[in-house]
């Protein structure tokens, strides 16, 4: 097993959060699997799929559980830490070694192409508003306003 420094950037494809009990204290950990695609821009300009890998991704910290509700099936992130790559045995020919990398994610960051998917999982939402005195459930992004409501006459 070899570990180095991997950056990357991909879909998830499982997805999933809990706390795991670690000194006899509960720590929030997220865990899913990254499709990293290894494309290529052939010369008419268009992009060829050459392949990719899948890398199960572990992130530990309150920054993971602060993601975790932003993200779902098919959200591009971006992701870097220490990667693993190991090997285990076919389920249908033992003698057939599968590889098989994990990494343990020092940062987890929405991709821009992933934010839209983020603003729309917020509008499909339908959250009622609190009654006056008592606090919006927590639970739940709020909607996303309207596209009006955003200033484009700022200068950059």
């Amino acid at each position: 097993m070899s570990m180095t420094n991997f950056v990357g950037e991909g879909n998830i494809g499982s997805l999933e959060f809990k706390r795991v009990p670690v000194s006899g204290e509960p720590k929030p950990v997220l865990n899913f699997s990254m499709r990293c695609n290894v494309d290529r821009k052939q010369q008419d300009g268009s992009w060829e799929d050459t392949g990719g890998f899948w890398v199960d991704v572990e992130y530990w910290g309150k920054r993971a559980e602060m993601l975790f509700p932003l993200l779902q099936i098919g959200t591009r992130v971006v992701s870097g830490g220490q990667l693993s790559d190991a090997s285990f045995p076919s389920k249908d020919d033992p003698e057939l070694l599968i590889p098989s990398w994990k990494l343990v994610a020092d940062f987890v960051a929405l991709s821009p192409i992933g934010i839209e998917s983020v603003v729309y999982k917020a509008r499909k939402g339908k959250q009622q508003p609190a009654p006056a005195g008592q606090p919006a459930d927590q639970g739940h992004l709020p909607p996303a306003p309207p596209p009006e409501a955003y200033d484009d006459d700022i200068p950059y």
